[in-house]
């Protein structure tokens, strides 16, 4: 425009060719004339657009105001579950839209639900996050809205915002809290983790390292997810029937239901061709059992029982949950463990210690029988025991002591146990009328120290409600069985000297310069190689994980443990099957 402005106010360029400056003078009118129109017309353009964001901020205003937790779009109902979060975020960002800027989706609202579309990478079921409706808004629009209508993109705005805070919360704290631990009802969470979080999405450059970010840092969560990518891409995605076991036996049309049900499931593996018109006897079904424990590396003994309904049941989709499930177990912990601490995972029959993200000690344990189960806790190894007496608990005593003194006398010196009293005088059994009790005993029963006692040569105590510790064992030979859970809810541990090792070394790496060192690893062993009886206070406690992890990474592949204490059946039911 400068150059024709500069045409116009010089003719002299032009005296021999009038008709030529002429043809410039018109160009420059019409051009300015069509720049007036296109100003008028963007300013127009922007005048709507203005008028249609408040309009928007204030739909949005007027439906979280409102205190409604639900609304309908796209003909579906929508719960927020999120509502008091979101409500805390829009307030404080004056009913503004998030998701929505100008005439279309924000580019990060797109890539959110791309990110949803591969959640399941990553352990999230994108159906729990309202994920059809979100992709249709999108789709639907091709990211320009026509005709825009602003009380539905607000309940998209408010949609997108509620699962963007279900997806952190899922990824960061996992599922399996109830609501009363939920951060989603914890104003402080509001305002340090949720709404922090969604800014941070919105300036961060990548979306996948930042939904990253929320997830725990700890190996055996990332080897995890790294191994479920492949898993999810060559799993088995039919379904197969599920079989509820133990059933009830006593009852023919129990018994009758479930032979049913366990036919069809050997059929939908191809190791029966389904003929509804042909009866299988109970040798027929024993045949059938065998074949398929021999094919599947089982136990070939013929009969129904835990294991084989258990592999049957461990379908790639039940897997697949199991695998979510174990993940969100480890975001319960993984933001609280120190650089170094004892993890005791009890599906695996394992004992791990840990040192500066690394390894330094394994062990086989025994953990507590399905009925005797070892607790889920979290607490500090406080002391060691060196020949420790046993003081039998009271359960045991009213279960297996009490029946077995009313059947002989003699019952506890076969078992090499006392009778103390309350005064620490020992009681001769057969003095005793064991008839008369029925619930417990007025007398307490301990095993003295040795290498015959139950808790081996040594103990390590830690604070717990349940009276329960690690210990030694004198039936060390059940180290080598596959399946473990045998103890009545302690746990037993094949390398405790090496765990006391760990303790010992934890402990004086911590000491002060004015502090006494009072034992070592080197004393331990001594004390032991002496038989001393001795109480080893450990000044700077050991942190005590006792976890139930059911699937791991190991050496690029998952591993299925058993779940010894139906945990991921009951979870799985609580939280998974929605």
């Amino acid at each position: 425009m400068e150059f024709l402005l500069f045409i116009v106010f010089q003719p002299t360029m032009f005296s021999k060719s009038i008709p030529f400056f002429k043809l410039f003078l018109i160009l420059f009118i019409f051009l300015g004339c069509d720049n007036i129109d296109s100003k008028k017309n963007k300013s127009a353009s922007n005048s709507n657009l203005t008028g249609f964001q408040k309009e928007l901020s204030g739909s949005i205003k007027s439906q979280i105001l409102t205190d409604s937790s639900s609304f309908v779009i796209l003909n579906n109902d929508v719960y927020l579950e999120y509502f008091s979060v979101i409500k805390s975020a829009y307030k404080e960002n004056d009913f503004h839209p998030i998701w929505i800027e100008s005439d279309s989706l924000h580019p990060k609202s797109i890539d959110f639900v791309h990110f949803l579309d591969t959640a399941i990478y990553v352990g999230l079921n994108k159906n729990d996050y309202q994920f059809d409706c979100l992709k249709s808004i999108v789709s639907s629009y091709n990211h320009k809205f026509r005709n825009p209508n602003a009380d539905f993109f607000a309940k998209a705005d408010i949609l997108f915002t509620n699962a963007f805070f279900h997806v952190i919360k899922d990824l960061k704290q996992g599922r399996i809290l109830p609501d009363s631990l939920s951060w989603k009802e914890n104003p402080k969470m509001q305002t340090d983790f949720f709404i922090p979080n969604i800014d941070e999405y919105f300036v961060s450059k990548n979306v996948n390292l930042f939904f990253k970010s929320m997830q725990p840092k700890w190996k055996p969560y990332t080897d995890l997810v790294n191994e479920l990518h492949e898993f999810v891409n060559k799993m088995d995605t039919q379904q197969f029937t599920y079989l509820n076991y133990p059933y009830n036996k006593c009852q023919p049309l129990d018994s009758a239901f479930f032979v049913k049900q366990l036919i069809k499931r050997f059929s939908e593996s191809n190791y029966l061709l389904l003929d509804t018109s042909k009866h299988i006897d109970s040798l027929g079904l024993a045949a059938l059992v065998s074949k398929y424990q021999q094919a599947n590396h089982l136990e070939v003994d013929g009969k129904i029982g835990r294991q084989i309904i258990g592999h049957l049941n461990l379908t790639d989709k039940f897997k697949l949950k199991r695998i979510m499930l174990s993940l969100d177990r480890y975001k319960l912990e993984s933001d609280s463990l120190p650089e170094a601490f004892v993890w005791v995972n009890l599906p695996a029959y394992k004992l791990d210690a840990w040192n500066s993200d690394s390894i330094v000690l394994t062990s086989n344990i025994v953990c507590g029988r399905p009925y005797t189960p070892t607790p889920i806790l979290k607490s500090k190894i406080n002391e060691i025991v060196l020949y420790p007496t046993w003081t039998v608990p009271g359960g045991i005593i009213r279960n297996e002591i009490l029946p077995g003194l009313k059947r002989n006398s003699g019952y506890l010196a076969r078992k090499g146990l006392h009778l103390i009293d309350y005064n620490g005088n020992s009681i001769n059994p057969s003095n005793i009328n064991w008839q008369k009790y029925s619930k417990g005993l007025p007398f307490s029963v301990q095993q003295s120290s040795g290498e015959r006692n139950a808790l081996g040569v040594m103990k390590f105590n830690f604070k717990n409600s349940f009276d329960v510790y690690l210990h030694d064992t004198n039936m060390r030979s059940l180290f080598k069985n596959s399946s473990r859970a045998l103890s009545h809810g302690c746990v037993r541990v094949e390398r405790f000297d090496l765990l006391a090792k760990f303790v010992a070394q934890f402990d004086s790496c911590r000491y002060q310069i004015s502090d006494t060192l009072t034992y070592t690893s080197d004393s331990i062993y001594n004390w032991l190689a002496a038989k001393k009886r001795k109480r080893i206070a450990v000044k700077n406690e050991v942190p005590l994980f006792i976890n139930y992890i059911t699937c791991e990474a190991v050496k690029g592949e998952i591993l299925f443990h058993e779940d010894i204490y139906d945990s991921d059946k009951k979870m799985i039911e609580l939280y998974f099957n929605k």
